[in-house]
């Protein structure tokens, strides 16, 4: 996980279903905040031949998802 460039983060996943993967972490105060100001989050997955999956996103729109997680 690298968000708008910066350094990389490795994440473990748990357990992948049919729907998708889960990869579970701690949105720690200093992770929330890079995600908070941050433009764009950049993910590199790996398939079962461990061929990289590339996938980046917006992280326009963030701070309101989670206001709204939070109830307000």
């Amino acid at each position: 996980m690298r968000i708008d460039g910066g350094g990389a983060q490795k994440l473990a996943y748990r357990s992948c279903h049919v729907q998708g993967c889960v990869i579970p972490f701690r949105l720690s105060g200093g992770l929330e905040n890079r995600f908070r100001r941050g433009s764009k989050l950049a993910l590199r997955l790996f398939d079962i031949d461990g061929k990289p999956l590339d996938i980046e996103m917006s992280l326009i729109g963030f701070i309101a998802a989670r206001r709204a997680m939070e109830g307000g």
